[in-house]
This record gives structure tokens, C-alpha cells and sequence, in this order.
């Protein structure tokens, strides 16, 4: 499903508001509105800023992290969704979940506290409300949204944290503390009258009894109106076995494969988890060196490619073989040759992507194709199958039919 446009973007990241954040902030406000509408408005405001605030101290983390995001604001507060995440550990989803309370404190609720501690308004004033509000918004229920009830904040953090000791979700177990949770909190709520958090909790222990129901089927769900078209996808409840930290080697593989895809992007928020590494072992470090110039030349800039292979240790005989095709310094039977000796190395299937796209897939295929050797067939057959995977399918054709 297509993602809506959004209505506004902030510090770089799409904002969309969602009719059912408006009427959940209205839920609240008309009770306010009985006494004064102005106060109405004014926790409108108030609130509305609040949860922006807090959506974007979890994008502004994943953007550190390396990944995008956008925010919905939806529900009972905001939902920020981050995409090319699948590098991001359990431990850094941890600082992500935690870093939206923890900038509506700094930023709102500490300040506000600071000031009411020396300065004590008039009870009922504006300023007595806003300053209680903005305490009331960013730190009482910044700190409520940090209890373990999933998808709160706080249950999004004991997700990971089973993730961390046992390699799995864990969400039949998520699920179930957070429904004990959440019945002790509605009977908090119940003892001090609060019927807004009485509501709240109720309506995330029935989304925790629907989880543990749907789980069971693995099919997906929708969190609460205005998720799909926040996101464009669906969620899935699963409870299976999580892919373990993205090791290093498998960072410059991942780069390697967004190359084909022309996601030099991705090369670089790869590259940026490497180099955040503390120790880099020398096989890696030449493969990322290569990558910085295999980078350039999928972007259309042989110049800066060629520079930077003068930093390059120990350049592939392809890469070396294509830098030669640049310069034209080399015939094709180079890189025909250095495709078939370094089969097993990622440099090889960059070649025949690079050969692909700058005309030379004819003059390649043919000169595989009349060696005198057993494998040339093969070699070929695989430059059919790198050019599909590659989306390049008219070259693939060509291929083929010459196959």
C-alpha cells in the first residue's frame, strides 16, 4: 500500500497527522473546554508539540544509527517507523525507544519543573496551566510510557531486552507482562480516578489479549487507524528466532549488493557501521577501501574513482581491469579473465554489472563464450543470472540469446 504524503516535515523527517490523534487530543481537551475553551486550546497546543517533540528525539536516534525515519501522529501520542533499520541492534532499539522520553524531559518537562520551583503562579492562571501541563505531558506520562506494557516505549525496550538474552522476540511473553501490567496499572488509575488512563490501559491489555490471539497465525495486523497509510505495510506479530548483530564482513557483503542496485546510500550507512567498529580485520579493510572506489564509479564519477584507487592497498584484478577499460588502456579479454579468476569475490559481479551498464556485455559474453576452456559456459550462464538479479534485463536477454 502507497504511503500518504505527509503534511509537514521537521528537521528533514515527514510528518503525518492522523485523524485519530485529533480526536484522542480532543477526548481530553473537551473536558478542559467545560471550564474555559482557551484551556481547551491551550492543551491542544501544548500537547501537540509535546508529542511531536517526543517522535523526533526516536528519529533523530535512528538517524544516528544510521537509518531514516518518518512520524505518524496517531493513537494515544505519535508512532515514528524506521526504515533501512536492518542493521540496527537490539542494544541501539533500546536507546532509540528510550530517546524519545528521555529529549521531552531535557527539552520540557525538567525546564518547566525548574521553573515552578522558583517561580509559583497564580493558581488557575496560564501560566499555572501551561507549566503544570507541560510537566503533567513531559515527565509524569513520559515516565508512565516507559512501564513495561508493550507498544508503549517501555515494552518496546523488554522486547529487546529478551531479544538480548535469547536471540528471540519473546512476544507471547512481551504479551503477557504487559496485560499484568497494564491491570495493575487500571487499577492505579481506578484508586486516583483517572479515567483516561483507565482507558488507555484497558485498550493496550485488549491489544495484548488480540496479540497473543493473532500471534498464533502469524498474519498481519493493523496497530490502530492510520498505521497503513503512516507506513504503506502492515505489521507481524512473530515469535520467531531475530538475526543476530550484523557482523562486519556482512556490512561490506550487504554494500557490495547495494551497489548493484545503485543504493550507494546504503554503501555508506554500511560503511558508517564499520568504521564506528573498534577493530577492523585487513581483509575488511581492503574490501572497504575497493568499495570507496567501485562507490564512485556506480555513481557516474570515473575521476574520483581513480583517485581513490590510489588508496587502495590491493585492488581485485576486475577493479583493476575496469579502471583500465576507463582509461582505455585495456581490451576487454582483461576483464573477461579477471570475471572468471575471481568468481568468488564480490568485485567480480560489480564487473559485469559495470560492464552492463557502459556497453561491454556483448564484447564480454562473446569473449567468454570462445575460450577453449570448460567453465566459459558457466562463466556466462552466471553473468545471465548477476544481470536478472541486477534488474538489467534487456542485457540479460542479450545474454541469453547469445548463450
Amino acid at each position: 500500500m502507497k504511503s500518504q504524503s505527509p503534511h509537514l516535515t521537521v528537521f528533514g523527517f515527514e510528518v503525518r497527522f492522523e485523524l485519530f490523534f485529533w480526536l484522542t487530543t480532543l477526548f481530553i481537551a473537551i473536558r478542559l473546554g467545560e471550564q474555559h475553551w482557551g484551556y481547551a486550546a491551550l492543551w491542544i497546543a501544548l500537547a501537540t508539540v509535546s508529542v511531536l517533540l517526543h517522535e523526533l528525539g526516536h528519529a533523530i536516534a535512528y538517524r544516528h544509527y544510521g537509518a531514516k525515519a518518518r512520524i505518524a501522529m496517531t493513537g494515544f501520542g505519535g508512532l515514528t517507523y524506521g526504515t533501512e533499520t536492518d542493521h540496527i541492534t537490539p542494544k541501539q532499539q533500546i536507546v532509540i525507544s528510550l530517546a524519545g522520553s528521555t529529549i521531552e524531559m531535557l527539552v520540557l518537562g525538567f525546564p518547566a519543573m525548574l521553573i515552578r520551583s522558583v517561580w509559583d503562579p497564580a493558581y488557575g492562571s496560564w501560566a499555572y496551566l501551561t507549566l503544570t501541563w507541560l510537566i503533567w505531558i513531559n515527565v509524569t506520562w513520559a515516565l508512565v510510557n516507559l512501564a513495561p506494557v508493550w507498544p508503549m516505549d517501555g515494552g518496546k525496550v523488554l522486547e529487546q531486552v529478551f531479544i538480548i538474552r535469547s536471540g528471540h522476540n519473546r512476544m507471547r511473553l512481551v504479551h503477557k507482562i504487559s496485560i499484568a501490567t497494564g491491570a495493575v496499572a487500571v487499577l492505579v488509575c481506578w484508586n486516583y480516578g483517572l479515567r483516561f488512563g483507565i482507558f488507555l490501559f484497558l485498550f493496550f491489555i485488549v491489544m495484548n489479549l488480540f496479540g497473543l490471539q493473532v500471534i498464533k497465525t502469524k498474519k498481519p495486523y493493523q496497530l490502530w487507524p492510520g498505521l497503513d497509510s503512516a507506513n504503506g505495510t502492515k505489521r507481524m506479530w512473530e515469535d520467531d528466532l531475530v538475526p543476530q548483530t550484523v557482523s562486519k564482513q556482512q556490512h561490506v557483503q550487504n554494500s557490495f549488493a547495494a551497489l548493484v542496485d545503485e543504493r550507494t546510500h546504503d554503501v555508506d550507512r554500511h560503511l558508517a557501521q564499520i568504521s564506528n567498529a573498534k577493530r577492523t580485520s585487513k581483509k575488511v579493510q581492503v574490501l572497504v577501501e575497493e568499495l570507496s572506489v567501485w562507490r564512485e564509479l556506480t555513481d557516474g564519477r570515473p575521476d574520483l574513482a581513480e583517485q581513490a584507487l590510489g588508496s587502495v592497498s590491493t585492488a581485485s584484478a576486475t577493479l583493476q581491469a575496469v579502471m583500465a577499460l576507463e582509461a582505455g588502456e585495456l581490451a576487454i579479454d582483461g576483464l573477461a579473465q579477471a570475471i572468471m579468476d575471481e568468481a568468488n569475490h564480490p568485485a567480480s559481479e560489480q564487473g559485469i554489472v559495470w560492464a552492463a551498464r557502459n556497453g561491454y556485455i556483448a564484447q564480454l559474453t562473446t569473449n567468454l563464450l570462445d575460450r577453449d576452456t570448460p567453465h566459459a559456459l558457466g562463466h556466462a550462464v552466471r553473468i545471465e543470472s548477476v544481470l536478472d538479479a541486477a534488474g538489467l534485463h534487456d542485457e540479460r536477454r542479450l545474454v541469453a540469446s547469445m548463450i
